[in-house]
């Protein structure tokens, strides 16, 4: 009786799952994962040629505006600076050398010098630096690179 159970079980699935109609299609999940895919839209993209008013919609103001002479004209050097990371590390920035009881104590024997290290901090910002130069009212060059400036707290 067990043996035929075992044969006849999975023969019986098989044929439930045949029988089973296919899934509905439910349209709200369709336009779900349609919005998904959609979802991510093309950001505007800096790009040689464009004016100084499409570079302006797309990534704002410049923190300084500077007029230059190149070799095909007048033009505008454009730079932006924008604050990537920060934080703040302890330092030892001086060492001072104190008298301090050093080994045995016994009369006038054991004292020594010890240097003892002053910690200051640092704190540190790190900056992306973008130059655009503007010929003819078009973009023509780019460059970035990064700026590392440092304050030590005393």
């Amino acid at each position: 009786m067990k043996s035929i159970c075992l044969l006849l079980f999975p023969v019986l699935a098989a044929a439930a799952l045949a029988a089973t109609p296919p899934a509905a299609k439910n349209p709200a999940r369709e336009a779900n994962s349609t919005r998904k895919a959609g979802a991510v839209a093309a950001r505007p993209v800096i790009h040689l040629g464009l004016s100084p008013e499409e570079v302006m919609k797309i990534i704002g103001h410049p923190d300084n505006v500077e007029a230059i002479k190149t070799p095909a004209g007048k033009g505008e050097r454009w730079t932006y600076k924008r604050l990537e990371k920060e934080w703040t590390d302890q330092i030892a920035a001086t060492v001072d050398v104190v008298p301090a009881f050093v080994g045995e104590v016994m009369p006038n024997q054991g004292i020594g010098d010890v240097e003892v290290p002053h910690n200051h901090l640092e704190h540190v910002k790190l900056y992306q630096v973008s130059t655009l130069v503007f010929v003819g009212g078009k973009l023509v060059a780019v460059t970035q690179q990064p700026k590392k400036e440092s304050q030590i707290e005393n």
